[in-house]
């Protein structure tokens, strides 16, 4: 009876091994990025409890041979922060992306984007006190073009970030550059 238990014990976890092992199709997959810079200052405090960590917290891209569509997504609805300042956004981007690797692990991207923001990009410039205007009352919309890179830990999992700089059309025609604040965890299906 022994034998026969060790032996079914043995299976299901060569089975259950060997299932977690799946190879992802390279020509064509999605991948879901969520934004953890917050969570990492707060198991590793970077010397301040509310660091920017850039204007996107979601994105989804879906990619056919390394070329592809992004969506990113931003918000903070949080308006009791402090009594002067209101870090209130929503940040939309819609955009391309392409993709190359470099080595084994490693892989970097350029894209473009169209980028909707109200309120705030969520970058240190817009982190300033400010006692008599109660807060940051800015409107982008642009062109954003962003290079990123990434490393991939297997190939399911990658951790990477990204600079934008970003042409913005309101208030006559402006330059806003969007520094690498962001470490993203990626998840590719």
């Amino acid at each position: 009876m022994r034998i026969y238990l060790l032996s079914l014990i043995m299976i299901l976890s060569y089975t259950t091994l060997t299932s977690q092992d799946v190879e992802l199709d390279s020509e064509n997959y999605a991948e879901y990025g969520l934004n953890t810079t917050t969570l990492i200052s707060k198991m590793i405090p970077f010397g301040s409890s509310d660091i920017p960590c850039g204007p996107f917290g979601f994105s989804y891209k879906k990619f056919n041979n390394n070329k592809g569509v992004l969506l990113a997504i931003g918000a903070n609805i949080d308006s009791n922060q402090n009594d002067f300042i209101d870090n209130s956004f929503l940040n939309l981007a819609l955009g391309y992306e392409k993709r190359s690797d470099v080595g084994t692990h490693w892989s970097w991207y350029q894209n473009y984007q169209l980028i909707l923001s109200g309120g705030s990009l969520n970058i240190d410039q817009d982190q300033q006190f400010d006692p008599f205007g109660g807060g940051n009352d800015d409107a982008y919309f642009g062109i954003g073009f962003g290079l990123g890179g990434e490393y991939r830990i297997n190939s399911h999992v990658a951790v990477g970030t990204e600079a934008i700089l970003l042409f913005d059309f309101i208030d006559d025609f402006s330059l806003v550059t969007i520094p690498p604040l962001g470490i993203f965890i990626k998840f590719r299906t």
